[in-house]
């Protein structure tokens, strides 16, 4: 397939939420990792997925969506993923859709304390690429607490505090286009 049609296809299908062809998903994949060995693999395809303004939100679709396709795309991407590394993936993708403003992530006290969680696994022994999305989905948390400045100064102090204890590491982790896609 043309690659311009190859991103094109893909790109208007993820804004949408429209399904892929599983082998298209898998060409495209191929396309943009060509090279590139996980964990850096797992971060560029999640990349791609906050890359994209999702027009309708729903946390749970988009975690489904979100977790379809990285499956499709494990051989490419060279590693098996857990459930829980899924929706690491899915909760890095809502973290950033949350700063395009197509919902408040307070709105939603289940998302809001599966996010929690997962941002607070920043503590724990993770390789890079689950490492990348728990810092970013801290950093989507602390976009949204400031949004929502002063009644969640509290946790903006708190989620502050654990990104500076870990900014080594995330900016030891190096790829074309880091925080020039959504900060």
């Amino acid at each position: 397939m043309d690659r311009n049609l190859l991103q094109a296809t893909v790109t208007l299908a993820i804004s949408d939420g429209q399904p892929i062809p599983r082998k298209t998903f898998i060409e495209f994949a191929k396309a943009n990792l060509t090279d590139v060995a996980y964990p850096l693999s797992a971060i560029q395809i999640a990349e791609i997925f906050c890359g994209i303004v999702m027009e309708k939100y729903d946390d749970k679709t988009v975690l489904a969506y979100v977790g379809e396709y990285i499956t499709h795309a494990q051989n490419v991407i060279g590693h098996q993923f857990t459930v829980a590394e899924l929706d690491m993936i899915g909760s890095l993708v809502s973290s950033v859709q949350a700063s395009y403003r197509n919902f408040d992530i307070f709105t939603d006290e289940a998302m809001t304390a599966r996010m929690m969680k997962q941002a607070e696994k920043i503590d724990e022994q993770l390789d890079d690429a689950m490492f990348y999305c728990a810092y970013k989905i801290n950093s989507g948390l602390l976009r949204c607490c400031m949004e929502h400045f002063p009644e969640k100064k509290e946790l903006a102090y708190t989620i502050v505090a654990r990104m500076n204890k870990h900014q080594e590491r995330y900016d030891g982790i190096e790829f074309v286009g880091k925080d020039r896609r959504h900060g």
